[in-house]
């Protein structure tokens, strides 16, 4: 708690502006990185809002299943500046969907600017996990935990987990499911 409590002190009042913005929405930092708009890549918006869905709900389960308090709720004097959530501190879910954005995003780079993008991409998702952080509403690890399910969830989106459920082969078996679909349509925008 004393590390938040310095960073709420230290470097609160420089990250106000982006604890503000990014409490409702984050979406929008993603796409200026990536110089895009929702119209001009809709099927990376697609991906992207279901990168965020998949990361709440699986983020939520565990916060009902760990019930940790927040920060400001032992330390009041903490003071966030924005709302405190009505559930659970861990993981953190600002954390889950900004990683899981992230590592979608790089999947659908182009081999070029993957390697460029994927350090810009983790640099945004700390960030707005940090901020997290600096406003009092997380702990350290619960943004930890966030990156951790992100992994999680990505390996079982992207593996062989998922149900095959478009794009038959030959014989009729479906070969691909909606993630994969979803990756190539996204990809296929940034060729």
């Amino acid at each position: 708690l004393k590390k938040l409590i310095i960073a709420a002190e230290n470097e609160r009042a420089d990250a106000l502006g982006e604890i503000l913005a990014q409490d409702a929405e984050f979406l929008t930092y993603f796409l200026d990185l990536l110089g895009a708009t929702s119209a001009a890549y809709p099927a990376t918006w697609r991906l992207m809002n279901a990168a965020v869905l998949v990361a709440l709900q699986a983020a939520m389960h565990f916060k009902f299943v760990h019930n940790w308090p927040r920060p400001s709720q032992i330390v009041p004097g903490l003071m966030p500046p924005i709302p405190v959530p009505g559930h659970a501190s861990y993981p953190s879910g600002h954390a889950t969907q900004a990683h899981l954005l992230s590592l979608c995003l790089q999947e659908i780079m182009p081999a070029g600017a993957k390697a460029e993008m994927k350090v810009n991409l983790e640099t945004l998702a700390a960030r707005i996990a940090r901020n997290r952080e600096i406003a009092g509403l997380h702990y350290e690890s619960d943004s930890r935990a966030g990156l951790a399910l992100a992994r999680e969830l990505f390996g079982l989106l992207a593996g062989q987990t998922m149900p095959k459920t478009e794009e038959p082969d030959a014989n009729g078996v479906p070969t691909k499911s909606k993630f994969d679909v979803m990756i190539a349509r996204a990809a296929a925008e940034w060729a």
